[in-house]
């Protein structure tokens, strides 16, 4: 597993992995956000786990989802 992080403009900066990016950015003064901002993509990423892994329980259970 390869995850790489890069800084492309001042307060923005880009996630790559398998192929993937996700922008990341921080508010700025005038309001204009381009990407998420890292505890956005942190707590997706949290939910993201819990539900797979509830998903893929229930369907080992037979349980339709």
């Amino acid at each position: 597993m390869n995850v790489e992080v890069r800084q492309v403009e001042k307060g923005r900066l880009v996630i790559e992995a398998g192929g993937f990016e996700a922008v990341i950015d921080r508010d700025t003064a005038d309001g204009v956000k381009q990407g998420f901002r890292p505890v956005e993509l942190f707590l997706g990423a949290l939910g993201a786990c819990t539900a797979g892994t509830l998903i893929s329980f229930a369907e080992s259970q037979g349980i339709d989802v």
